[in-house]
């Protein structure tokens, strides 16, 4: 009872549209005692032969990767999980784009890919 609905368009169109914001004001609070949780984060990244990679995401907390508009999965911090699989074939020689979806943190963060889990 009580409940207030919050729905985030998280079709592929605007992951993959989402601008960059000079000034950060949150949108929205989960949390009385947390403002402005949810927050996206967007990089660019280049490579010169696409092959199977996993992502470090231990820097974030908890949410969703997505790369090139290929939803990757979720994570959270709480867990054993510090990486997420990435295949070869979602990935491109050139410019490649991460996005991250946390609803915790409110800084960006360091992502680092590696050929193999550690």
């Amino acid at each position: 009872m009580n409940w207030e609905t919050f729905l985030l368009p998280m079709q592929v169109n605007y992951i993959s549209d989402l601008k960059p914001k000079n000034e950060f004001k949150p949108a929205m609070s989960f949390n009385e005692n947390k403002k402005g949780e949810g927050v996206f984060f967007k990089t660019e990244f280049d490579m010169d032969k696409p092959a199977d990679t996993f992502l470090d995401i231990s820097n974030f907390k908890k949410g969703i990767v997505w790369v090139n508009g290929n939803n990757l999965g979720r994570y959270w911090n709480r867990g054993p999980q510090k990486s997420l699989y990435c295949p070869a074939n979602f990935l491109k020689e050139g410019k490649n784009t991460i996005v991250v979806f946390d609803l915790h943190q409110q800084q960006a963060a360091e992502v680092s890919g590696k050929k193999t889990l550690e």
